[in-house]
């Protein structure tokens, strides 16, 4: 059941809607009722999308923050872990060419050529993304 509301618009608002009436062959009032009920329905979805947009903000901050820090987590335990590897290779050989100085020198040179290496754009990103997808979906 519908409620009467009663209410005073503009002359030139009034024309408008005496106009839409007329070509739809329905009264003021119910294109008024229609126009009204469009525009209310619109002013509702539009306050509930700016309350429900700063949480929506939230959760996406907070999943962003989650997958940073899980990278940053990573990186930190790759570096560890290639440092080790770094360290253990330079010992081992080391203690097998009982020369240690020249051992790090070489170690040097292709810490130096690793770093450079890293400095120049990477061609084939795209492939390795690809392969280790394909890889860590297997697994």
């Amino acid at each position: 059941m519908k409620s009467k509301l009663t209410t005073y618009v503009e002359p030139d608002v009034f024309d408008a809607l005496n106009r839409l009436a007329t070509a739809r062959r329905v009264s003021v009032s119910s294109v008024a009722s229609e126009l009204l009920e469009k525009a209310v329905k619109s002013e509702v979805e539009f306050a509930g999308e700016s309350l429900l947009m700063p949480v929506v903000e939230e959760v996406i901050r907070t999943e962003f923050k989650r997958g940073f820090d899980r990278l940053a987590r990573l990186l930190v335990r790759n570096g560890l872990e290639s440092g080790t590897s770094r360290r253990l290779l330079v010992y081992f050989m080391s203690s097998w060419f009982e020369n240690e100085q020249l051992v790090q020198g070489v170690s040097d040179q292709y810490w130096k050529k690793t770093v450079e290496a890293l400095r120049t754009p990477l061609q084939e990103l795209p492939e390795l993304v690809e392969v280790a997808s394909r890889e860590s979906s297997v697994a």
